[in-house]
């Protein structure tokens, strides 16, 4: 593995662990995470590095903004058969949380992202054991996608979509597998 700090890449407030890639069976309710949430300064200039660093093809990914979290940005996306991405965001709006957090952290990792083939029984551990650490919908059968808060994690925030759900938001919404054939 090659471990590379954020001065050597170039991008402010993002490190990464380079190895080869292995296929690894699933342990707990998780199939794996696919997401790194960065905020930057630019996002559109982070997302040209991010394409130099890693030898990407821009043309894969995917702009994205948001005025309910108040931010606008970029999915990095590694392959464009799958989610494996970084979110490169700029947070605009500092009345939301993710603003606030990056006006007194500056550029850095914000969260990650996981995917599970049920998220009933990960929202049953979480009404059970952090009933206040965690976002999502409470009485929904199957639901899509919820959020893990900081408190819960020792500091790390986690969004949990339903396997291919983040193709909702990830510029492919076409590749959603409906919830009945999920």
């Amino acid at each position: 593995q090659l471990v590379l700090s954020s001065t050597a890449l170039g991008l402010p407030g993002l490190s990464a662990v380079v190895g080869p890639e292995e296929e690894r069976e699933a342990i707990g309710l998780l199939r794996g995470l696919y997401e790194v949430t960065s905020l930057v300064e630019d996002a559109a200039a982070s997302a040209v590095r991010i394409a130099q660093v890693f030898g990407l093809d821009s043309s894969r990914f995917s702009p994205i903004h948001s005025d309910l979290y108040g931010y606008s940005g970029v999915l990095a996306l590694f392959r464009s058969e799958a989610l494996d991405r970084i979110e490169v965001i700029t947070p605009f709006d500092e009345t939301r949380t993710m603003g606030r957090y990056f006006r007194r952290k500056g550029p850095r990792l914000y969260m990650a992202y996981a995917e599970a083939d049920d998220l009933a029984p990960i929202r049953e551990r979480l009404i059970a054991h952090a009933p206040r650490d965690w976002t999502g919908p409470r009485d929904e059968r199957h639901p899509d996608n919820l959020f893990v808060h900081p408190g819960a994690l020792c500091g790390v925030m986690l969004g949990i979509s339903r396997t291919s759900h983040a193709w909702t938001w990830s510029g492919q919404p076409e590749r959603v597998v409906p919830q009945e054939s999920a």
